[in-house]
């Protein structure tokens, strides 16, 4: 039986993730968001100690690093 994709329980009409969404959405831990920031591999801002990540950023995170395949022929 094929596995099904997790729901997100990120809002779609939302810009600006947290760091629980943010990993939710990114299917990765928190602590893999926490430590992406502070590489500066994530784009975000600062508000107090709260950190946000905005869609658009992490949608062209996921394709900058999204692998495709090769055509074998």
């Amino acid at each position: 039986m094929p596995r099904k994709a997790p729901q997100s329980t990120v809002s779609r009409n939302r810009r600006w993730l947290t760091v629980e969404e943010t990993a939710d959405y990114l299917e990765v831990s928190r602590r893999q968001v926490r430590r992406w920031a502070q590489e500066r591999k994530l784009t975000y801002r600062k508000l107090g100690l709260r950190l946000e990540f905005h869609r658009d950023a992490l949608d062209k995170f996921i394709a900058d690093h999204t692998v495709s395949a090769e055509s074998q022929g």
